[in-house]
């Protein structure tokens, strides 16, 4: 039989220890295209792939401008249709005055607080009936 020893306090032991590590890398860039060095990178992989990114870009920054310009368009005509609507309200609401301003300057009083009372109802609503945007 054999007998186990403890090693000695002083004796050397050895023992293998296997590390590894692992080292994440990230980059980041701001803009439409990628740097000159991914593109050279791209193009080492596969011929023309710098080209084909950069249409992609140049394609995409079209279809930005097309949208932004459509939205711009569309402000447009929504501000033309606010300007419209104000013209309107007030050719209406000057209307209004005049004929209650005739209707009492001609002795109908009744008919023209009447009017007053539609005239400013009218203007009060417009202003507490906005469109939720």
């Amino acid at each position: 039989m054999e007998q186990n020893t403890l090693p000695e306090k002083n004796e050397p032991q050895s023992e293998e220890i296997t590390a590894s590590s692992t080292t994440l890398i990230q980059q980041t860039y701001v803009g439409p295209t990628p740097p000159a060095s991914e593109l050279a990178a791209l193009e080492r992989i596969e011929q023309g792939m710098a080209n084909r990114v950069l249409t992609m870009t140049e394609k995409e920054q079209e279809s930005i401008h097309a949208m932004r310009k459509a939205t711009m368009e569309l402000h447009k005509e929504e501000v033309a249709i606010a300007k419209r609507g104000q013209i309107f309200g007030f050719s209406l609401a000057a209307l209004s005055l005049g004929m209650t301003t005739y209707l009492a300057a001609n002795g109908h009083s009744v008919e023209s607080i009447a009017g007053l009372l539609v005239a400013l109802g009218t203007l009060a609503a417009s202003f507490f009936n906005k469109p939720k945007t």
